[in-house]
């Protein structure tokens, strides 16, 4: 706001007078919306000042040379006019943050560079920047309120001393709260390989583009990542099997290049490993089972482990080489459950590196081979004495089997299941091998194709204490990496524990 006496309105009219002496006038434009009212208003007010307290080309002379000795040490002491470089035209600004104005304008011919003035309400003029380019960000502007600026062309004369040009037509801009730099949202982390990190988050208003940072374990410095435009990113050169932590800045682009970032998101983390098989199948072929699975990008060979029935212990059955999809268990033990599991390996400084199986197929080889719709009723009954399904899963189990399309959906519409059940029947499965949220639990079993109705009702009648649950997942973190109690607390709470589930899991763990 221009003061009515002094201050802000007397300086500016001081510096407005300077520019009438070298014939040319002019209110700046406003990096923030404004109406045109409130502009002509500004204008008149400036106009005003000029005619009051500009009294002649002397004076407004004599303020611009005070306002230029202000430049520190190397400010300028004397003016020749053959010397003497031209306005600096075309002065613009716009707000980069709620404390950040850029700044930029044409170049002058014939000077050897610019100097940068800014007046705020408290009527002082300061020097904020001295360049070569036609430039500059100012990092230290007010919120709230008006920010004029000033730009000099200047040359050298002969003793060093700088020889300024006419002050520059003002420019003004009003950084807001709201200007800041937005934090970025919902960063996750997962690992897509041994050495890769998928990013992903949510996208930020008015910002140019991300950065991100990592910080492992093994050096503890924040290191520099990458920039993009784009709401996600894959980190090739994650360190292997440690936590790597992530953090994403906003950032805005200002005219002289660089970028400047906004604060940083939350952080996220993974642990690089390869990914699980996909697509693996167990199929029977008379008296022996035959296994298969799809490649697994980065992977050096498999490892295939194999359970009977409910047995807990695998069995470590073969290995084969990263060009082998397929492999056949000539043995299998008939009349039960063979659970398979194909585990991929990476040779890792000559030792092989195998993360936990997760992902299994199973078949059953018995001495019958007959099919049709009383068969595939007796089969799904089978499976479910032996383990719990979702409708869909028991349908494809049919299938991988040999039975047509039609008569796996018979035998599983007519082998008298109750899918609520078998959703709460697996819930309790899952429970054996490792720790849920009721929110992860349900997520899982719809993985598992039941219901979302299905899936509710496990986690509403399974019985699960979920603050013994969020003691074995934290247990399980501590045994993989190293967390801090507050980073422990965040990595449950987005796991869907509640955020007093994971504070009781975090410090029954000594945390």
């Amino acid at each position: 706001m221009l003061a009515k006496k002094g201050g802000i309105r007397s300086l500016l009219a001081s510096v407005l007078a300077a520019t009438i002496c070298i014939g040319g006038t002019g209110i700046g434009v406003l990096a923030t919306e404004q109406s045109e009212t409130e502009l002509r208003d500004t204008d008149q007010q400036a106009a005003i000042a000029i005619n009051e307290e500009a009294t002649t080309v002397d004076e407004a002379s004599k303020s611009v040379t005070e306002m230029t000795t202000s430049v520190p040490e190397t400010a300028p002491q004397s003016r020749t006019k053959s010397n003497q470089p031209g306005q600096v035209q075309n002065v613009r600004v716009r707000v980069l943050s709620n404390h950040t104005v850029d700044i930029a304008w044409n170049r002058v011919n014939n000077a050897e560079g610019y100097l940068v003035y800014r007046m705020v309400d408290n009527g002082k003029l300061e020097f904020i920047h001295i360049t070569t380019q036609t430039s500059c960000v100012d990092r230290h502007a007010q919120t709230g309120v008006p920010n004029f600026y000033f730009v000099f062309a200047y040359r050298k004369n002969a003793d060093g001393s700088f020889n300024p040009g006419p002050a520059s037509r003002y420019v003004y801009a009003i950084p807001q709260a709201s200007s800041a730099i937005p934090t970025v949202q919902n960063v996750k982390a997962r690992s897509v390989g041994p050495n890769s990190v998928h990013l992903t988050w949510n996208k930020a208003a008015n910002v140019d583009g991300y950065a991100i940072y990592r910080k492992t374990g093994s050096t503890g410095k924040l290191e520099y990542v990458y920039v993009t435009s784009n709401n996600y990113f894959t980190d090739s050169k994650a360190t292997a099997n440690e936590a790597n932590f992530y953090f994403v800045f906003a950032y805005r682009k200002p005219w002289s290049g660089g970028i400047i970032i906004g604060p940083s998101s939350k952080y996220t983390y993974a642990i690089p490993t390869l990914p699980d098989v996909t697509g693996l199948r167990a199929a029977t072929a008379g008296n022996q089972v035959k296994v298969s699975w799809n490649a697994v990008n980065g992977a050096d060979g498999y490892v295939i482990y194999r359970k009977i029935d409910k047995e807990k212990t695998l069995q470590y059955m073969y290995i084969v080489g990263k060009e082998v999809r397929t492999w056949t268990d000539v043995k299998p033990v008939k009349g039960k459950t063979n659970f398979y599991f194909v585990v991929p390996y990476s040779m890792v400084n000559g030792n092989r590196v195998i993360k936990s199986p997760k992902p299994y197929a199973y078949a059953v080889v018995t001495e019958s081979t007959d099919t049709g719709n009383a068969k595939a009723i007796n089969r799904a009954k089978y499976h479910l004495n032996r383990m719990a399904f979702s409708y869909n899963r028991l349908v494809d189990q049919l299938k991988e089997e040999g039975f047509s399309p039609a008569e796996a959906k018979y035998g599983v519409d007519n082998c008298g299941a109750n899918w609520y059940y078998q959703a709460y029947k697996a819930s309790l499965e899952y429970f054996e091998f490792t720790a849920f949220s009721k929110i992860g639990l349900i997520e899982q079993l719809e993985y598992e194709e039941f219901t979302k109705e299905q899936a509710t009702y496990a986690a509403n009648n399974c019985g699960a204490d979920w603050n013994e649950q969020a003691v074995r997942k934290a247990k399980q973190h501590l045994q993989e990496a190293d967390f801090t109690r507050e980073r422990l607390i965040d990595q449950l709470v987005f796991e869907g524990f509640t955020h007093s589930q994971a504070i009781y899991g975090v410090e029954q763990n000594g945390l």
